[in-house]
């Protein structure tokens, strides 16, 4: 039998018994108290995905959403097939704990939100890719560069599930809201969303 000591504090009475590891009661306190160190000391939230993923908590948006840019860019880097998808799988988690813990940032949450749907994108979850992007439009349309991406992004997805009348819709509204738009980037998406709506009009 494992033998030992531990400290802790009765509740109500304020004072400290000592007893041996192997008695049940101390030893759930033990444990316990280990978990609570543990949990204060890595600030970490788990996610449930295939398996566990752990996240840890950061104080702000922008050091949460510094860790959810820094898994995301791994995955992106990652060449491996099985490996990158495990990697995006991680980003997921990271970047649904900006969204979920900083609803109301203008500033980090909306770029993160967008890459959350990127990721579901990459790991061919093409349907949860749609909701996402769709949620993305919905939320942040103040944010122009973000919401101009989530709706090319949402046409790409509705494109990977062969939804032509809705893919089509989601091209011509950002056709429409972004043809005069002054951004680099933005412009490359509409001439490229004008090809592929020509396409989609051919079928």
């Amino acid at each position: 039998m494992i033998t030992g000591t531990c400290v802790y504090t009765t509740a109500g009475k304020g004072r400290e018994t000592q007893g041996k590891a192997g008695d049940g009661t101390v030893f759930v306190w033990r444990s316990i108290c280990i978990a609570l160190v543990l949990i204060l000391a890595v600030g970490c939230k788990t996610v449930t995905g295939k398996g566990e993923i752990v996240v840890p908590d950061r104080p702000t948006a922008k050091e949460q959403a510094q860790v959810a840019n820094r898994q995301f860019q791994a995955a992106g880097e990652t060449i491996d097939r099985k490996l990158r998808n495990d990697e995006f799988e991680k980003a997921e988690a990271a970047l649904e704990a900006v969204v979920r813990r900083f609803p109301n940032d203008r500033v980090y949450t909306p770029p993160s939100h967008l890459a959350l749907a990127q990721s579901r994108m990459e790991m061919e979850r093409f349907a949860e890719a749609e909701s996402a992007f769709a949620e993305v439009v919905r939320l942040y349309p103040e944010v122009p560069d973000v919401n101009a991406a989530a709706l090319y992004g949402l046409a790409q997805s509705l494109k990977k599930q062969n939804k032509i009348r809705q893919e089509k819709e989601a091209l011509r509204k950002f056709i429409d809201l972004y043809e005069s738009s002054g951004d680099k980037a933005i412009a490359s998406r509409v001439a490229a969303a004008k090809r592929q709506y020509d396409e989609v009009q051919r079928k």
